[in-house]
């Protein structure tokens, strides 16, 4: 009966962010003298409704399979309902870090609104005073453990029972939500991402099978290899593009080729390496001649500058481009969702 409990306890957590904190702030938020504005009251509170609402529907489902528990008992029902309301707490782990954000904010601008904090941390709910940002956190940590439990359930459930197949989808459909969530914030450099803890970073080439080769960051967790490229549409070297991500638990290394002939991508004709290594000397020799005309003519430095900087940029081009190519060690991954990954470390 341990995740009975653990439910009920989780549905008291709620009820206490909800009826001590959220309440009594978005009451007096439209007053004469709010403790937090209506917009930041939202964003802190952000679909802790939702999530109450989610988990009062599990309980009704859960209860009556309680009240005659038995080996047979069924309750990939109970799994299902918290799966088909994902979006739900995706809404609310994408908008946590703006509530943090605004606590702590809240909390170094505003005297009065640490000092309620501290009196609705006295009210009764629950066994034991728990700091606010805590509370606000445990649907983040809540759903990780689902995901733990879920797998448990399935390992101990034998294949013949009826709820094997509906526990093994439900634990696909939570780790792969939890990886997407977890790499989409790879790009952010922590060294933790939800409890997930990196491992590695390199810089590697992936080969496309249409013959291109990219540049790609490839993150290691303990979970996970998530795939990212940096990103055209930030201005900031630092901002990232989730490409694709593999859950450890179900990776394979180097696996046979499929039915469609998915073989690792041909190796780069010699013939294009010689063109592109062609391609690189050449605008090294052109930077070379405007930097020599520069210094001949300074009258016309504004103009050989801004040739420079076209050539530059041609250098720096060709140089990737060869630097993709030269690439070896191929190695190629699988998953039984996703299709084969081919990666190659740089030279």
């Amino acid at each position: 009966m341990g995740i009975v409990d653990g439910e009920k306890l989780y549905r008291e957590v709620l009820y206490v962010l909800h009826n001590n904190y959220h309440k009594p702030l978005s009451a007096v938020a439209t007053g004469s003298q709010p403790i937090v504005s209506q917009r930041d009251c939202d964003v802190i509170f952000h679909n802790t409704q939702a999530i109450i609402d989610v988990h009062e529907r599990m309980n009704k489902l859960l209860e009556p399979l309680l009240v005659n528990w038995s080996l047979s008992t069924e309750v990939g029902a109970v799994v299902e309902e918290l799966v088909r309301y994902l979006p739900v707490y995706k809404s609310y782990l994408d908008n946590y870090p703006r509530a943090i954000d605004l606590v702590s904010r809240y909390r170094t601008e505003a005297p009065v609104f640490t000092a309620f904090l501290k009196a609705a941390g006295q009210i009764k709910g629950l066994k034991k005073s728990v700091p606010f940002e805590e509370l606000l956190q445990t649907p983040v940590q809540r759903l990780q453990k689902y995901a733990m439990v879920t797998q448990e359930l399935m390992r101990h459930t034998p294949p013949t029972h009826p709820d094997h197949a509906r526990l093994s989808a439900a634990v696909d459909s939570l780790t792969l939500f939890l990886t997407s969530f977890n790499a989409a914030r790879a790009a952010g450099g922590n060294e933790t991402q939800c409890g997930r803890k990196l491992i590695k970073h390199a810089v590697c080439v992936e080969a496309m099978s249409d013959g291109r080769r990219k540049f790609r960051h490839i993150f290691l967790y303990e979970d996970a290899l998530v795939c990212c490229s940096n990103s055209s549409r930030s201005r900031h070297k630092e901002k990232q593009d989730l490409k694709w991500f593999i859950p450890l638990t179900g990776i394979v290394i180097n696996p046979p080729p499929d039915a469609e002939g998915d073989l690792l991508p041909p190796p780069v004709a010699q013939s294009e390496l010689n063109g592109v290594s062609l391609k690189v000397n050449k605008y090294k020799a052109e930077l070379k001649t405007l930097n020599r005309m520069a210094l001949n003519d300074p009258r016309k430095k504004f103009k050989k500058s801004t040739d420079k900087e076209k050539v530059k940029k041609r250098l720096v081009e060709a140089e990737i481009h060869l630097k993709e190519m030269l690439a070896n060690s191929i190695v190629r991954y699988g998953f039984r969702v996703n299709k084969y990954r081919h990666i190659g470390r740089l030279l």
